[in-house]
C-alpha cells in the first residue's frame, strides 16, 4: 500500500510536457466547479434529510 501510494504521489508531482500553466489553471477551475455543484447536492438532501425526519416525527406523535 506503501509503494502504490509513494508511486502515485512521485506521478502527481512529476514533471510532464503535457502540464502547463493553462492547464493547470483549468484543473483547478474544473475542481471549483465540482466543488460547487458538491456543495449544492449537500444542500439539497440536507433539506430531503430534514423533511424525512419531520415526516417520521409526525407519524411517530401519531402512533402514541
Amino acid at each position: 500500500m506503501k509503494k502504490k501510494l509513494k508511486r502515485t504521489i512521485k506521478e502527481f508531482f512529476k514533471p510532464s510536457e503535457k502540464l502547463n500553466h493553462e492547464s493547470l489553471y483549468e484543473m483547478i477551475e474544473n475542481l471549483q466547479y465540482r466543488i460547487s455543484d458538491m456543495e449544492s447536492e449537500h444542500m439539497i438532501m440536507m433539506c430531503e434529510l430534514r423533511k424525512l425526519y419531520t415526516l417520521v416525527g409526525k407519524e411517530h406523535t401519531n402512533e402514541n
